[in-house]
């Protein structure tokens, strides 16, 4: 009598590679509210134009997590968070949201790192976070978090961070205002 192992060692074999390779995943940040005691208190009387200067709209590579599992974001879909988050924060402050606005800040992340952080299940996420004004000063911002909490919140804190480093810059409220 012959045995036939051939198809319970493909069937092991196909759901080992698999398990090995990992996944892929798209990560999206979830923003959290600037908060106010955070940032020097500033009121804005003007209008301002944020744009989203980010040109790459596909999904590049963030991270690679315990198990093969890799991260991929639109640092584009990323800018377009942080640019909604940003005008909420300066609205709230008295500006009005104009594209006819002088005062132009240009936004982009430009790179995102995700990963393990430690304790099993703690991630790190690093946010930057390059910003330009209108009479042209270039800035760079980083926003650094390391949290036991979902990807996408890790991600999302920093975010926040990088643009509460981005409002606290004095020469960037001053143009705001």
């Amino acid at each position: 009598m012959k045995i036939k192992l051939f198809k319970p060692v493909g069937l092991l074999l196909s759901v080992f590679v698999l398990v090995v390779s990992g996944c892929s995943h798209t990560l999206l940040p979830s923003v959290e509210r600037i908060g106010s005691a955070k940032i020097p208190y500033a009121a804005f009387s003007s209008s301002i134009h944020v744009v989203n200067d980010q040109p790459n709209d596909e999904e590049v590579l963030i991270g690679t997590l315990t198990g093969g599992r890799k991260y991929y974001a639109s640092l584009h879909e990323w800018t377009a968070l942080a640019v909604l988050a940003l005008q909420q924060e300066v609205t709230q402050r008295g500006a009005s949201i104009s594209s006819d606005s002088t005062k132009v800040i240009k936004m982009r992340i430009s790179n995102v790192s995700l990963r393990d952080g430690g304790g099993g299940r703690r991630k790190h996420c690093a946010v930057t976070l390059q910003i330009e004004t209108g009479d042209g000063v270039k800035k760079v911002f980083t926003g650094s978090e390391i949290s036991g909490g979902h990807k996408s919140r890790v991600a999302g804190s920093g975010v926040t961070l990088a643009l509460t480093e981005m409002l606290r810059d004095r020469q960037i409220l001053n143009y705001m205002k």
